[in-house]
């Protein structure tokens, strides 16, 4: 019997951080969520799933241009947290009472604050 050295997934086994942002789609899910989940912090109003797959879905196919767009020092991360920050303040004038996905479509049809995201 031999003694292998363990194989260690990457971020470890709970205790460590899996890699960042691996894939362009990766990047931009995280941005949503991370938006969504200030947007909730700041203004008390939850952006439940299908508010946020509305948010990714048009936004998906864009991914790599975007991406590419943010590595040239086009646009910052920053900058598309508040596009996504804009979508969602303005998904409030459509949300009945919640912010859902139909109110978050309305928000992009009427204001699309950066052409990749509508």
């Amino acid at each position: 019997m031999s003694v292998r050295d363990p194989v260690i997934p990457p971020g470890g086994f709970g205790g460590g951080r899996p890699p960042r942002d691996p894939t362009p789609e990766d990047f931009i899910r995280r941005l949503i969520a991370r938006a969504s989940d200030q947007f909730t912090k700041d203004s008390g109003r939850i952006v439940p799933p299908e508010a946020r797959s509305a948010l990714l879905k048009p936004a998906l196919p864009h991914a790599a241009d975007v991406f590419r767009e943010m590595l040239a020092g086009n646009i910052s991360e920053s900058e598309l947290i508040g596009h996504v920050t804009s979508i969602l303040r303005n998904a409030i004038k459509y949300a009945s009472p919640d912010i859902d996905r139909k109110a978050v479509e309305d928000s992009m049809e009427d204001d699309c604050p950066y052409l990749f995201w509508c």
